[in-house]
C-alpha cells in the first residue's frame, strides 16, 4: 500500500505502512520532529531528526523553531515540508523536509538562507534526536569536534540556551581523524533495556561539532557553521532507521548503512 501522510490530532501521521509502528511528524507544543510509537503502546518516543534551531557568532539568542515562526506546512508526495521564518534573525528561512526513505527509515533535509549580507557569521543548525519517551537531564555529554574553529563555537557563549543545567562532557571516542579524514560514525541511541533502537546518522560534509548522551539515548549535532550571506542556500542531510528486534547489528553493517547514505546525491526539490 502506497504510504501518504493525513492529518490527525495536530499532526502528520504515516498511514499506507504495513508496519505495526506508528510515525508522525509533530511541532505543536513541541520540538518540530518525528515521533515513534511502538506497536501496542500510546508512549511517543521523539523527537528523531528533530530541528533545534539555529545559533550563529555573537549571538547569544537562539533562531528557535517554535510555532509561532511557522509560516508553511505543505504535504509534497510523501514529503513533509515545514518552513519557519525566524523573527528578528535578518530574515532568516528554515526549510525542514522529511520523508520515508525505506522500511521503518526516514531522512531529513533542512535549508537555511537569509536575505541579509554579512550579518550572521558561523552559523549553525541543529538537530536532535532522543530515544526517551519523556525529556531527561543528561549528566555526561560525549562531545566531538569537526576542527579547531567548531571547538571554540563550544564556549563561544551560544550554547548557554541548549545547556542551561550542570552537565560534563568528554571526548566522543566514536568520532576519530583529522580534517578531510575526519570519521564519524553513525549513532545507535537505545532506551534503558535495550529493546528499541534507532540508527541516526548525519551527513560527514556537513557535521561542524556532536554531543552524544553517555547513556546512548540523545544526540545533538551541530552543522554548517559557515557564514551566510544573502542568495546562498545552505543544505544539510541526515537519516534514521528503526532497529528491528530481531535484527543484528554490527560494524559491518553500520558501515554499509552509512556508506549507501553518504553515496546519494542531494535530494533537491526545487
Amino acid at each position: 500500500m502506497e504510504q501518504y501522510w493525513a492529518e490527525y490530532n495536530d499532526a502528520l501521521e504515516l498511514r499506507g505502512d504495513k508496519s505495526p509502528d506508528s510515525w508522525s511528524i509533530r511541532w505543536q507544543g513541541c520540538t518540530p520532529g518525528l515521533y515513534w510509537s511502538a506497536p501496542g503502546t500510546k508512549s511517543m518516543i521523539g523527537p528523531i531528526l528533530g530541528g533545534i534551531g539555529l545559533t550563529a557568532a555573537m549571538r547569544v539568542d537562539t533562531g528557535t523553531l517554535i510555532e509561532s515562526n511557522l509560516s508553511q506546512i505543505e504535504v509534497i508526495n510523501n514529503r513533509v515540508e515545514l518552513l519557519f521564518s525566524l523573527k528578528d534573525w535578518h530574515e532568516t528561512t528554515v526549510r525542514l523536509n522529511w520523508w520515508p526513505s525505506g522500511d521503518g527509515q526516514f531522512d531529513l533535509m533542512a535549508e537555511v538562507a537569509t536575505r541579509s549580507v554579512g550579518m550572521l557569521k558561523a552559523v549553525e543548525f541543529g538537530v536532535v534526536s532522543s530515544i526517551s519517551t519523556i525529556s531527561e537531564p543528561v549528566e555526561t555529554w560525549l562531545e566531538s569536534f569537526r576542527d579547531q574553529d567548531a571547538s571554540l563555537r563550544s564556549i563561544d557563549g551560544r550554547e548557554s540556551a541548549w545547556f542551561k543545567a550542570q552537565s560534563a562532557f568528554g571526548p566522543d571516542e566514536t568520532a576519530t581523524g583529522n580534517g578531510s579524514n575526519k570519521l564519524w560514525l553513525p549513532s545507535l541511541l537505545t532506551n534503558s533495556n535495550q529493546k528499541i533502537r534507532i540508527l541516526e546518522t548525519t551527513h560527514p560534509d556537513d557535521i561542524s561539532r556532536r554531543y552524544c548522551d553517555i547513556h546512548s539515548r540523545t544526540k545533538r549535532t551541530w552543522t554548517l557553521g559557515h557564514d551566510i550571506e544573502r542568495g546562498v542556500v545552505f543544505r544539510t542531510r541526515h537519516r534514521c532507521r528503526i532497529i528491528q528486534p530481531d535484527e543484528l547489528i554490527n560494524w559491518s553493517s553500520l558501515d554499509a548503512w552509512q556508506n549507501e547514505f553518504v553515496s546519494e546525491p542531494l535530494p533537491l526539490f526545487r
